[in-house]
C-alpha cells in the first residue's frame, strides 16, 4: 500500500490512500464555488475535513446532525433519510457523533450510498 503524508503544524493533516485526516479547505474549496454575499458573512475561513478526498468535488451533499441521546423514532428517521438521500446519489456528511449523526452514516452505507 502506497502512504502520502503531510503535516504541517497544528494543522497537520494525514493523505492514505485517497483518504484525507483533518485537511484543511476554504468553504469555497469544499463547495467548488464562489460563496455569495451571505454566505461569505457567516461562513468559517477554514474547515478541517476528513474522509475520501476524491467525494469533496462530487454531487449534493447533505449534514444530517442531531443530539446524541435520540430517541428510537429519532434513530430511526435519521437512518431512513440518509438512506432516501443515499439512493438519489447524495452524499450524506456529518461530525460522527453517537446518535443521529451515526444513524445517517448507517442509512447512507445500508443503502449503498456515500458517506
Amino acid at each position: 500500500m502506497r502512504e502520502n503524508r503531510r503535516f504541517e503544524g497544528c494543522g497537520g493533516y494525514v493523505i492514505v490512500d485517497s483518504v484525507v485526516r483533518n485537511l484543511p479547505v476554504t468553504p469555497e474549496e469544499l463547495l467548488g464555488r464562489r460563496l455569495n454575499i451571505t454566505e461569505q458573512k457567516n461562513s468559517p475561513e477554514i474547515i478541517y475535513v476528513s474522509g475520501r478526498k476524491d467525494y469533496l468535488g462530487l454531487g449534493p451533499r447533505v449534514a444530517i446532525v442531531g443530539t446524541r441521546s435520540a430517541t428510537q423514532k429519532g434513530r430511526n428517521t435519521a437512518r431512513e433519510l440518509a438512506a432516501t438521500l443515499s439512493r438519489e446519489g447524495v452524499i450524506i456528511i456529518s461530525g460522527l457523533a453517537r446518535g443521529i449523526d451515526t444513524e445517517a452514516h448507517v442509512g447512507a452505507i445500508e443503502s449503498g450510498g456515500k458517506t
